[in-house]
């Protein structure tokens, strides 16, 4: 149950947390229910001997919406707050919550399928993996860093996933790793931030393929 949970946290925080409603979030309440609400929604899809369970339900929305709520509104009052620190805080909070769940309502007749935690860890270099560079180069680089959406971040996730296949196969794939950041290279060169991106992507893409090769698979 815990890796069906967190699969459907990076699923519901990130590639389904559209920019639209990451605009209703930092608008008000109703936004951040409404996240709130799909990525229960998504949970509990994950974990499906907990469709009946009411108290489940409103212990992911009333969690979820809290976090987050607290997090919009602590960085809205204090700017700098809105760093790296603070996304990480605010995803150990949420795997905390998905640990509790596990506690109070195991699911031990449920084999693990064994995709999952792949699936899990191409979306942290992935799309999660946007917003966690983001971070590291506002950590860098201050208000001159870049949006967190753009051409060049997709890019760079695609880049990290690629790498992250490549950690995952025989050894002799590693040397296409070079021709991957040579590309990455050529097609940013005038980016001031692009060693740092090449860095960072490197740096995740390999640290997330270890811990799946060592730990997991």
């Amino acid at each position: 149950m815990f890796w069906q949970l967190i699969f459907a946290h990076l699923l519901a925080d990130f590639p389904l947390q559209f920019e639209t409603v990451f605009k209703l979030k930092k608008r008000g309440i109703s936004g951040i229910m409404l996240h709130s609400g799909m990525w229960t929604v998504v949970a509990i899809i994950s974990a499906p001997h907990l469709a009946c369970n009411l108290l489940a339900w409103l212990f992911f929305f009333l969690s979820h919406t809290l976090i987050d709520w607290a997090k919009i509104k602590g960085t809205e009052k204090i700017p700098a707050l809105d760093n790296l620190w603070m996304f990480l805080l605010d995803q150990l909070l949420h795997l905390f919550v998905i640990y509790l769940a596990c506690g109070f309502w195991p699911d031990s007749n449920k084999p693990i399928s064994f995709i999952i935690p792949y699936l899990s860890f191409y979306i942290i270099v992935g799309p999660a993996g946007i917003i966690l560079n983001f971070y590291i180069k506002k950590l860098f680089y201050g208000a001159e860093t870049s949006a967190i959406v753009s051409k060049e971040a997709y890019y760079l996730a695609g880049e990290r996933m690629a790498i992250f296949t490549l950690i995952l196969l025989p050894s002799p794939f590693y040397f296409c790793l070079p021709l991957l950041l040579m590309g990455r290279g050529l097609i940013f060169a005038e980016k001031k931030d692009t060693a740092l991106d090449i860095v960072v992507s490197t740096l995740l893409s390999v640290f997330c393929g270890l811990i799946l090769v060592l730990f997991i698979r």
